[in-house]
Parts: C-alpha cells; structure tokens; sequence
C-alpha cells in the first residue's frame, strides 16, 4: 500500500486513480497522518450485483 501527502496526492491524483483501478491500495495523510484511503472497488460476480441491488431497492421501499 502506497502512501501519499495531501499535496503530492493532489499533485498525482490521475496517477493515484489509474494504480487503484489496477487494484493496489493508496492511502493519503496530513501530517504524517492517515486521512483518506483510496480502494479499487470489490469484484462482485453478475449474480453478487443483482443481489446487491435487490437488497438496496428492498431497503428504499422500506422508508416511508
């Protein structure tokens, strides 16, 4: 995992996307303190999603 200060991350931000897209894990600090991480998002199969997605649009309809 890959760590980077807030300027330098500003700085790199297109490159910091393109290595999460390629899977690896960056993480942004202040002051030498974590603030932020930045992570590729899950691989899910078709049928993940679709449960997924059922699950969300159940939770909708339940608010009133």
């Amino acid at each position: 995992m890959a760590t980077y200060g807030v300027a330098e991350a500003k700085n790199n931000f297109t490159h910091l996307l393109d290595r999460v897209q390629e899977g690896e894990k960056i993480t942004i600090t202040r002051h030498g303190k974590p603030i932020a991480e930045l992570n590729p998002p899950p691989k899910l199969t078709v049928e993940e999603r679709w449960t997924l997605m059922d699950e969300l649009l159940e939770r909708a309809r339940s608010r009133p």
